[in-house]
């Protein structure tokens, strides 16, 4: 659902040039009523002369069940990932933790759904597998990463903040920047 309450014409004259839309994608739910979601979504940002952002996660059917969640993570780009959002948000396949292969190949697979730009956030895949995945994802076609925890969570609660900062979180958020450079100088 969209929250009416955020304006995107105040959010624009506040100074954003983006939005983002979390959809929780679930193979039990309405794939209609998430198309329609996305789409009024992507309208309201360019009525406004937002970027649009869409980030789907897959999760299990609320019915219970088994489930395969890079299996949803695909579908979900099947679904949404040529609706004319800017950029496609999309979890790492495997969540970092199969082998190299899989998860190029399973980013093959999001790269031929996704019609646009679309990157991958760092959630579920561990810090330190993060720069990998990110650089097999960009070499699959990603365009790059928007991650906050893979580049801060190590500092939270530090009693020096900026010292810590610039000590764990500036050296993370540069290996990720050099995994993208790196990935696409070479396509």
């Amino acid at each position: 659902m969209i929250d009416e309450a955020v304006n995107p014409a105040v959010v624009r004259e506040q100074g954003a040039v983006a939005m983002k839309l979390l959809v929780i994608w679930r193979p039990d739910q309405d794939p209609d009523a998430r198309t329609a979601l996305v789409e009024e979504f992507v309208a309201r940002c360019r009525a406004h002369g937002l970027a649009s952002i869409v980030e789907p996660v897959s999760r299990a059917p609320l019915t219970g069940g088994d489930f395969d969640v890079d299996a949803g993570i695909v579908a979900a780009a099947r679904e949404l990932g040529s609706l004319g959002a800017d950029i496609y948000k999309s979890e790492v396949p495997t969540h970092g933790a199969g082998s190299d292969d899989e998860i190029s190949l399973r980013c093959k697979d999001l790269d031929e759904a996704i019609d646009g730009h679309w990157v991958v956030l760092s959630s579920g895949v561990p810090a330190e597998r993060f720069p990998e995945a990110v650089s097999l994802a960009c070499h699959a076609g990603a365009s790059g990463f928007l991650a906050g925890r893979a580049v801060w969570a190590s500092v939270v609660g530090s009693r020096d903040l900026e010292t810590d900062l610039n000590r764990h979180a500036v050296p993370a958020l540069r290996r990720l920047v050099h995994a993208v450079d790196d990935a696409v100088s070479s396509r």
